[in-house]
């Protein structure tokens, strides 16, 4: 029988937050939800090292693998400066997109501009450009109407909404795509 692993002096397990260690919880967080990767784990894991080693507005964080953002944005809820980085361009993108503070009536516009100009087209996927035909692993997910009507939604974004609202409607449209995926 093998000994029991002794955990370094100052050290203890907290086996109470295994069930924050998972991306279970951040579905029912509003922001923390906008995306989330397989990996990711809940605010909760995030506060409760804040809260250990006592770090207050007077602190930094820089977390070297941001991906979804969860540490920035539980960081900047508490009012904590914090930076991050990541190697991968999505998780940059999403980290981004949560922790850009936007002006909700603004966002509103934005939305019926969208929605308004997405109707008139909707019924014309030959209006989108065909710059998504290069991509044959979208062509495998999607099929080609769907394809057709999420690119031109695309679009009427990158045309219609203000260059720092863009990222948040993108993320949206991301969020959209498990649920018409064939992958």
């Amino acid at each position: 029988m093998q000994a029991k692993a002794r955990l370094p002096r100052g050290f203890r397990n907290r086996l109470e937050l295994s069930r924050y260690a998972t991306p279970r919880l951040l579905k029912r967080i509003p922001i923390h939800n906008w995306f989330i990767f397989p990996h990711s784990y809940s605010p909760q894991v995030v506060e409760a090292i804040f809260d250990h080693w006592g770090l207050d507005q007077q602190d930094r964080v820089y977390d070297p693998f941001a991906g979804a953002g969860t540490t920035l944005l539980t960081a900047r809820e508490r009012g904590i400066p914090s930076a991050g980085i990541d190697l991968s361009p999505l998780a940059v993108f999403v980290a981004k997109a949560k922790l850009t503070q936007y002006d909700l009536a603004s966002l509103r516009r934005t939305s019926v501009r969208i929605r308004r100009r997405a109707s008139e087209l909707i019924s014309r996927p030959e209006a989108a450009s065909a710059s998504h035909n290069d991509c044959p692993l979208l062509k495998r997910a999607l099929d080609r109407l769907c394809l057709a009507q999420l690119w031109m939604l695309r679009e009427v974004i990158i045309r219609e909404a203000a260059r720092s609202e863009r990222r948040f409607f993108v993320l949206a449209l991301l969020k959209l795509l498990p649920k018409y995926s064939r992958i």
